[in-house]
């Protein structure tokens, strides 16, 4: 081997150097791109944690406000008064609720029961009777 400033330069060295850097650069790129530490999974999680986020600042805006209500539940006598009225339909003496039903609330009316029939009413309908 021909030793040239002191390194091997001999071109089969430098060919087997080469072909093993290309094959562990091909074996690191394959092991990212697949399994659990793969590229499309930490893509979908990358999208995960995104939601996660979204969701854990829309409740603590959520926990804010509940807060605020409280706040004012505990505080403010006509606030408690007003929260009495409309959650559990609380009305003073001399009050009146109304009511206006929407499409949302609005039920069918109960099917009218059918009167039971007697031996005499079915005679009576019978054509031979």
């Amino acid at each position: 081997m021909p030793v040239l400033d002191g390194q091997l330069t001999s071109r089969r060295f430098q060919s087997t150097v080469r072909w093993t850097l290309v094959v562990a650069l091909w074996a690191l790129l394959m092991s990212m791109a697949s399994g659990q530490s793969g590229i499309a999974n930490y893509v979908e999680l990358v999208n995960k944690r995104n939601v996660l986020v979204d969701v854990n600042m829309r409740l603590k805006i959520e926990n804010q406000l509940l807060e605020e209500k409280i706040k004012l539940l505990k505080t403010s006598s006509s606030e408690q008064l007003r929260y009495l009225k409309e959650e559990f339909g609380y009305v003073q003496p001399g009050e009146y609720i109304y009511r206006f039903e929407t499409k949302k609330n609005r039920k069918e009316p109960a099917p009218t029961p059918a009167k039971p029939q007697t031996t005499e009413s079915v005679a009576a309908q019978s054509p031979n009777g």
